[in-house]
């Protein structure tokens, strides 16, 4: 009967820590890497995240917002004129590929994010230079 116990007693020990050491160097729950200079911690088990400001971790949220507004108000303050459907830019797209033969071969996303590139650096540079004492 002492013996046993003592084999129950040494299976528990050993159980408790190869499964201690298995949920520390196997399987940790959260992982925390760096993004843009940002900690950023990801709870592995639930998928939820937190970045890391003011010596705390706030949650990371999806938000949903409507961009319609935002984007019409940019469009205002950009002076940019709205010039039909915004949502519907296939027919723009095709003649931009028409009248640009070495476009044809790109992807609609894809064009559509160097557009996105050259039109954000050329507008930072220029108020840059708007904006700096250069001589």
């Amino acid at each position: 009967m002492m013996q046993t116990r003592t084999h129950f007693g040494i299976g528990l020990f050993i159980g408790i820590v190869v499964a201690g050491l298995f949920f520390h160097f196997f399987a940790p729950r959260y992982s925390v890497i760096e993004s843009d200079n940002k900690l950023i911690k990801h709870d592995k088990w639930s998928g939820n995240a937190w970045r890391y400001e003011g010596n705390k971790w706030e949650p990371i949220t999806d938000i949903t917002r409507d961009w319609k507004p935002v984007d019409a108000a940019l469009m205002d303050a950009l002076n940019i004129p709205a010039k039909g459907d915004a949502n519907a830019p296939d027919a723009q797209m095709a003649s931009l590929k028409k009248k640009y033969p070495v476009l044809e071969t790109l992807s609609d996303e894809d064009i559509m994010e160097r557009i996105k590139y050259i039109y954000a650096r050329r507008i930072m540079v220029d108020l840059y230079f708007s904006n700096a004492d250069v001589k």
